[in-house]
């Protein structure tokens, strides 16, 4: 929590995610609703025009737990 640079890579990754979620296909949406689209864009939304507010402990939840599990389902995918 208190390593800057941790902070600002980990929100920088949160960024990038979003925005490739935003170039997915409307069939890949609808094909896999096990990806939780709407919370991926949220957060990149959140972490970009409202980074005041970005709770830090969410975030690192999120890095521990939301996204690791992101790309087990990934993994299946492809």
């Amino acid at each position: 929590m208190q390593d800057l640079k941790t902070q600002s890579s980990v929100l920088y990754q949160i960024v990038i995610i979003g925005e490739a979620v935003n170039r997915l296909s409307s069939d890949f949406i609808v094909n896999n609703p096990q990806i939780p689209i709407r919370q991926i864009q949220g957060m990149r939304n959140r972490v970009v025009h409202e980074y005041k507010e970005v709770d830090l402990q969410v975030l690192w939840e999120a890095m521990q737990t939301s996204i690791p599990e992101l790309l087990k389902e990934l993994e299946n995918i492809a």
